[in-house]
């Protein structure tokens, strides 16, 4: 369930569903619906990779579950995200100076990657 912990902060519970994130298959066969657990949204690779992103920008992004910010949702996204609490909510879209936090659990397999010691302020 999407509340509010201040005027224009978003926070997603799970706990009555997917709350409108949803993952994506590929170009072709859209958007699918995530995995839950208790107060969680559960995603697994392999992930559809935005090439929107690709060098000489940002670069290729894994997309591990997506939620639709503005507009219409298509019939595939309310089938798959279920209702959407961002939308409902009427939570700003200008997310200059936003910062955002996710508890993370699972599996990684950093094969020579390095993670931070401390987490920081993604920018």
């Amino acid at each position: 369930m999407a509340t509010t912990m201040g005027t224009n902060d978003y926070l997603e519970t799970f706990d009555e569903g997917p709350g409108g994130w949803w993952g994506w298959i590929d170009n072709f066969q859209g958007p699918r619906t995530l995995e839950r657990a208790p107060s969680a949204i559960v995603t697994r690779s392999p992930w559809w990779i935005d090439y929107n992103h690709a060098p000489p920008g940002a670069g290729y992004l894994h997309m591990l579950a997506c939620l639709t910010t503005s507009g219409r949702l298509t019939e595939a996204m309310r089938e798959t995200g279920g209702p959407n609490g961002f939308l409902a909510g009427r939570f700003p879209t200008n997310l200059t100076g936003s910062q955002a936090s996710f508890r993370i659990k699972g599996e990684v397999r950093q094969s020579n990657a390095q993670l931070p010691a401390h987490p920081g302020k993604c920018r």
